[in-house]
């Protein structure tokens, strides 16, 4: 059987969050969910996430968002209405807001492929 593949949404909209949440949860992820990116992006129950979601508007300056994400040390999923200067980050990878068919799933499975088959 599969580890869990736990991922941590952040979105400071609490309908967007919902929404995201509900997708991932039907597909089988462990979602934690939340408003804001905590500097140490813990799950609720002290895990690191497998991979982060994180809306951009969550950034209270956008200019920092490398910074932010830099530090977290998983795939990250950067959901973007318009960004002129997306951070340049290893693994990082950019959806169009918002997300349409399965591109959000697909972005997921691909940052977490190898959390569930070991």
């Amino acid at each position: 059987m599969p580890a869990a593949i736990n991922v941590l949404v952040v979105a400071p909209d609490e309908v967007m969050r919902r929404s995201l949440s509900f997708v991932l949860e039907a597909e089988g992820y462990v979602v934690d969910a939340r408003s804001r990116l905590d500097r140490l992006a813990l799950t609720r129950d002290g895990r690191i996430p497998d991979c982060v979601v994180i809306d951009q508007d969550a950034f209270a300056d956008p200019g920092t968002a490398g910074q932010d994400l830099s530090g977290l040390g998983v795939a990250v999923i950067l959901l973007v209405e318009q960004m002129h200067r997306p951070p340049l980050l290893p693994g990082l990878r950019l959806i169009e807001k918002p997300p349409l068919g399965r591109d959000l799933l697909d972005a997921v499975a691909t940052a977490c492929q190898s959390v569930g088959s070991t």
